[in-house]
């Protein structure tokens, strides 16, 4: 939570915070019904009928030095059939643009702070979402493992230095926290430090990362180093595609050091009242518990929204995962397929109170111990309101 606490004191110390009433804070309750097929993620296919009540504070603050995106969700969740399992999750996100502020000091600079954490006995699987290689900071890749409460905690921080009007530095800055109760389970932490060059077109972008990382699994600790050269082209002011190829070393701290390729496709199209983003990424996939040594992910996805009327919005994503052991000589070695497929409604029935309502089905074949073959499916109805 550090960075959270540095941004505060950044707003402490600001005149600026004092003279201005730009801040927003936007209570919201919501309730929801959902049945889970495979509540304890395992081949034995226990289902029950969950009810999620949860409370939600949104922070936001625009001022003439950044804006800050904050949100606090705590829920409590009740199973139908088996009460012992009910349990306080915790969600928090921050997001910090002090691309005002670092502007002034740095004309054209940039530099964003975001935080994510999560509490939650049910680690996600997958996110879809418009993040970098379309992958959440808290997504566990595609695998998912049995029922175990999991701490995640998530810091990036990235920067972009103008050297001419078309040359750009970018630099950057991330921790991984992962905590697992289950015994079973490795408890992880990775810091990644990189930099990179950008050179803009009218129409294309080329750039190249050059990241290194300190990482430590259970006892373990590891390095891992990568460069990887892309290109973004827009064909048009809503259509952009991003694609990129490298290579990534990884060094044991204990036993040989292991290199792949990494790469990432991406697709965008944006519109008033449709958007899209699929593609494909590989990528070292070190925070899945599982297994003291990572894995490489190779990840197909994509995420359609549509605005159907002022009132309603409707989504689909899928995405297909494999999970392979990057040293496959380990005696624990990982082997994981899996699939998601999800679509929902949503609906604002007035200003002040919204429903959605989501299906989806998830599917995992794995000789892993500590994640097993697993089918579930999942209906949720759930209803929000801001209290002002």
């Amino acid at each position: 939570m550090y960075v959270f606490l540095a941004i505060l004191s950044f707003l402490i110390i600001s005149s600026a915070c004092y003279g201005q009433s730009n801040w927003h804070v936007v209570p919201s309750l919501s309730i929801s019904e959902a049945y889970n097929s495979n509540i304890f993620s395992n081949e034995t296919d226990v289902h029950d009928y969950i009810t999620r009540t949860g409370a939600d504070i949104a922070l936001l603050y625009n001022g003439s030095n950044m804006g800050l995106r904050g949100s606090y969700l705590a829920e409590y969740n009740t199973y139908a059939k088996h009460s012992e399992e009910n349990i306080i999750t915790h969600d928090l996100g921050i997001n910090a643009n002090l691309n005002r502020w670092f502007g002034n000091l740095l004309k054209g600079g940039e530099l964003i702070i975001r935080e994510d954490f999560t509490y939650t006995p049910d680690l996600r699987d997958y996110y879809f979402s418009y993040e970098r290689d379309g992958i959440d900071p808290l997504s566990n890749y595609g695998i998912r493992r049995e029922r175990s409460d999991t701490y995640m905690n998530a810091a990036q921080l990235n920067s972009l230095i103008p050297l001419t009007n078309r040359f750009n530095l970018s630099l950057s800055y991330s921790n991984l926290m992962t905590d697992n109760e289950a015994p079973e389970l490795q408890d992880s932490v990775s810091n990644t430090a990189g930099f990179g060059f950008k050179y803009l077109f009218p129409k294309d972008t080329i750039y190249s990362d050059v990241s290194a990382s300190m990482i430590r699994v259970g006892i373990n600790d590891a390095f891992s180093y990568s460069f990887t050269p892309g290109l973004r082209h827009s064909f048009s002011e809503n259509l952009i595609l991003d694609i990129n190829a490298g290579v990534v070393e990884y060094e044991p701290e204990v036993g040989d050091r292991q290199i792949t390729s990494r790469s990432n496709l991406m697709l965008t199209k944006l519109s008033r009242r449709h958007s899209f983003n699929g593609g494909y990424t590989r990528s070292l996939n070190t925070v899945i518990g599982i297994s003291d040594t990572p894995t490489i992910a190779d990840l197909f996805y994509f995420n359609m929204t549509n605005v159907h009327s002022l009132n309603l919005n409707s989504n689909i994503g899928g995405n297909y995962a494999v999970n392979k052991s990057l040293d496959r000589s380990i005696d624990e070695e990982v082997d994981t397929t899996s699939y998601n497929i999800s679509g929902g409604l949503s609906y604002t029935i007035n200003k002040w109170l919204r429903c959605s309502f989501t299906v989806s089905h998830f599917e995992q074949e794995s000789d892993t111990t500590a994640a097993s073959d697993i089918s579930r499916d999942q209906v949720i109805l759930a209803f929000s309101g801001t209290l002002f």
